[in-house]
């Protein structure tokens, strides 16, 4: 039997015992060889957790199934263990400056080359789609960030910065200005009535 499974993943052996008088049976599995993988047996049903490996790589077992008299049978099964391709990063398209405070989107453009789905994030924040929205810090002059791509068994990272600028401070509205012409106005007024009232007395005389 050959079965295949990518590193650090479980899988499950596809183990099938019957015994003819229906007496219990016990299941002894033994690794020949590859690295140390070893099949645990619970409530008849036979895993293994793939190892780590920098290659494909093989793994083969031997199983000896024996019931209460003495009697047993065996088989061999080989694992083939698959060495899983790590994401990649092709850019990162994020603002060189920012206003401390100011909401910025983060695209990250990422491929497996198993065509594995792939979850996204930065500091933290899951992506929606491969973009994630944040809001700056309210001080500093940098803030960096970094991007996690996985699929599932292996992650790849890269960080990005961005320059944070003071906020614009917008102009006073002048309504001091207006103030000020207000009280002239009212200043003059009581002038120009006064320059009324000597206007007729110098008329009538």
């Amino acid at each position: 039997v050959n079965l295949s499974v990518t590193e650090t993943q479980q899988l499950t052996i596809p183990i099938s015992i019957s015994e003819p008088n229906d007496d219990p049976v016990t299941v002894a599995w033994t690794q020949t060889a590859g690295p140390a993988a070893p099949i645990t047996e619970v409530n008849g049903v036979s895993t293994l957790v793939a190892p780590s490996v920098e290659a494909d790589t093989q793994l083969t077992y031997d199983v000896v199934v024996s019931d209460n008299n003495a009697q047993q049978t065996t088989a061999s099964i080989t694992v083939n263990v698959l060495d899983n391709l790590a994401p990649v990063i092709s850019s990162i398209d994020a603002p060189a400056s920012a206003t401390r405070g100011q909401r910025i989107t983060i695209v990250v453009n990422a491929s497996d080359p198993e065509d594995d789905e792939l979850s996204i994030s930065v500091n933290g924040t899951a992506a929606t789609g491969n973009s994630v929205s944040l809001t700056t810090p309210s001080a500093g002059t940098t803030v960096n960030y970094t991007v996690r791509v996985s699929d599932g068994v292996s992650t790849v990272t890269q960080n990005v910065s961005v320059a944070l600028t003071a906020p614009v401070t917008p102009p006073s509205s002048g309504g001091g200005g207006g103030g000020s012409l207000g009280l002239i106005t009212l200043l003059l007024l009581p002038l120009a009535l006064l320059r009324r009232r000597f206007m007729k007395g110098a008329l009538k005389t």
